[in-house]
């Protein structure tokens, strides 16, 4: 990216990461339902379709005394398994899926906190060095100011822009309050 990199930039950098998550979801939650509903529609008969086993070597420093260990145990899927693993699988893309929107939702921050706090640091630009020195002024800046800070999911990002910002307050009041009304409303 350009010194002129703005807001809007960065911004749209994460629509398109959450649009793209949008397409991802959408496209292997039909994709799964319809190649195991054509599959099961394919072959009516419930067949092991795979089967694995379980062995290991023992591989002594020595080099003596070396065996193998095969597991009696085996995992099969049946086809009638195929929605229990399809469920599964999804579930396992869903959790991918918060890590990716958590990770396009801080660069966004991170990149916002740059331009509007450290314009002398360069973009993030996908390096981690970068990215790094973004933080370690954040809280240089949270250190020097007395404030206490919690590196547990980023919540020193937003005690930095607590601090930094008084919009911030108001907000989180506003917010707060939506939500206090929200929740009223369905109790």
């Amino acid at each position: 990216m350009t010194q002129h990199v703005t807001y809007k930039t960065h911004f749209d950098v994460y629509l398109k990461s959450a649009f793209q998550l949008e397409v991802d979801l959408r496209f292997w939650k039909h994709f799964l339902s319809t190649s195991i509903k054509n599959y099961q529609l394919d072959n009516p008969e419930n067949r092991w379709i795979n089967e694995a086993g379980f062995s290991l070597y023992n591989l002594r420093p020595d080099g003596q005394h070396t065996w193998l260990h095969v597991s009696n145990d085996t995992s099969t899927i049946k086809i009638k398994d195929l929605e229990k693993h399809s469920n599964d699988f999804f579930t396992w893309v869903m959790n991918l899926s918060i890590v990716r929107i958590y990770n396009a939702a801080e660069l966004l921050l991170l990149n916002a906190i740059q331009l509007k706090y450290f314009p002398n640091l360069k973009t993030i630009d996908n390096n981690k060095k970068n990215a790094n020195k973004i933080i370690a002024e954040i809280r240089n800046y949270l250190t020097i100011a007395g404030k206490s800070f919690d590196t547990t999911n980023n919540r020193y990002i937003i005690e930095f822009l607590k601090n930094q910002s008084a919009d911030f307050e108001r907000f989180a009041i506003k917010s707060k309050r939506g939500l206090d009304d929200k929740v009223g409303r369905l109790l």
